[in-house]
């Protein structure tokens, strides 16, 4: 088999539900670390039935096709990131958490993220959350987390900055926490650390701090990470192609519209 020699180029392996409107999920993933100069493998922990407008159903993974998946890739590929977005179950969950164990040099992003999806058991997201936060949680170098799953995560503490110290006492290093104008009005988000608050983004666009796609900055802060850039300069530029992300969405449906992850790439072909 012929070998080619290519310049490094960042691998991050994402694991994250199949979302089949394009507006978040492993899509969100894939085009963000393409518009990123990052490989992105992926590693499917459930599918949803899902519009532009809401989730109709979710069927997860079973968590040993999961810890395949995850396996095949990491004793293939040199890994420089992880990133976890939705996992769809408390066993995939745990089938993670058993793979970070054993890969405790890859440095690991969480997108903490739980969905309202009918049908399911009244206690089902609270059971995810417990999971998250004692199994995935202590393992993060980063998690990127909206201002409500940061409640959740915190046991609902009273301000944003308590939020993130009861977060960060699980043993996870970082919390960038998206969507905190709504405990401080002029703030976008927060980045937090052991020492407490790093960094606060204003929101650079006018009306957009109410539109919190989280697969795509957690996705892009993995990115950045994977290139070597330090925390505060990494979340710094994933914030930036947040927002102008966001700011150039496209409405295909009849619901949310979709962010456009490659949208420095319309400029080049009117060039």
């Amino acid at each position: 088999m012929i070998k080619h020699s290519t310049p490094k180029i960042p691998v991050i392996l994402c694991l994250n539900c199949h979302d089949p409107s394009g507006f978040g999920g492993i899509q969100a993933d894939i085009e963000t670390g393409s518009s990123l100069g990052c490989q992105t493998l992926t590693v499917l922990t459930g599918a949803l039935v899902k519009d532009t407008r809401e989730i109709k159903k979710l069927v997860p993974s079973s968590p040993e096709l999961v810890i395949d998946q995850i396996r095949a890739q990491l004793e293939d590929t040199p890994v420089d990131i992880i990133k976890a977005g939705y996992m769809s179950s408390i066993e995939n969950i745990e089938a993670l958490h058993s793979v970070l164990i054993d890969y405790p040099d890859i440095p690991f992003v969480l997108e903490p993220k739980v969905l309202n999806v009918p049908k399911l058991s009244p206690n089902y997201n609270a059971e995810m959350i417990d999971a998250i936060r004692s199994l995935l949680l202590p393992k993060a170098r980063v998690a990127v987390t909206t201002h409500e799953q940061a409640l959740t995560l915190s046991n609902y503490s009273d301000t944003i900055d308590a939020c993130a110290a009861e977060i960060l006492e699980s043993g996870c290093q970082h919390v960038l926490i998206n969507g905190s104008h709504n405990f401080k009005p002029t703030r976008c988000s927060q980045l937090f650390g052991k020492r407490g608050l790093i960094h606060s983004y204003d929101c650079q666009y006018e009306n957009l701090s109410e539109i919190l796609c989280t697969s795509t900055l957690g996705a892009a802060v993995a990115c950045y990470q994977a290139h070597g850039l330090a925390i505060h300069d990494g979340v710094d530029l994933a914030q930036k192609y947040l927002w102008d992300s966001v700011f150039k969405s496209r409405q295909f449906g009849m619901g949310a519209p979709t962010p456009n992850r490659m949208h420095w790439a319309e400029s080049l072909s009117k060039q």
